[in-house]
């Protein structure tokens, strides 16, 4: 699986707008071929991903894609098996959930209950 919002083979530095057509910022949160199994499903493989600084990105795919592994990797809940995490030039792989959350990463969870209402 290979999420990836700049149109290069490898990280460039520079992300692709497609709203404007122009660069956008700097990346401010990278994933380098992260790879995740749970016993023998492979929930990620080889995912890239890029997010420049003050860009809005959305991440959709299919039920059972790897969306929420992505993001609980991302966020130190779960350890990676492979691949690379950083936040500008820090490396966040490998460092507890706590530890990257004081660095502004986090991640909230859906609770679905009825409305008051």
């Amino acid at each position: 699986m290979r999420y990836r919002a700049a149109p290069h083979p490898e990280p460039s530095g520079i992300l692709y707008d497609p709203g404007h057509g122009e660069p956008a910022t700097a990346e401010l949160l990278s994933v380098t071929s992260i790879t995740k199994r749970f016993g023998g499903v492979e929930a990620l493989a080889g995912c890239t991903l890029s997010v420049g600084e003050g860009s809005i990105t959305g991440l959709i795919g299919p039920n059972g894609a790897g969306k929420t592994t992505l993001f609980n990797v991302i966020s130190g809940l779960v350890a990676a098996d492979g691949g690379q995490i950083r936040l500008g030039a820090d490396r966040l792989d490998g460092l507890s959930s706590h530890a990257i959350a004081r660095r502004g990463v986090g991640r909230t969870f859906q609770i679905p209950r009825p409305s008051d209402g």
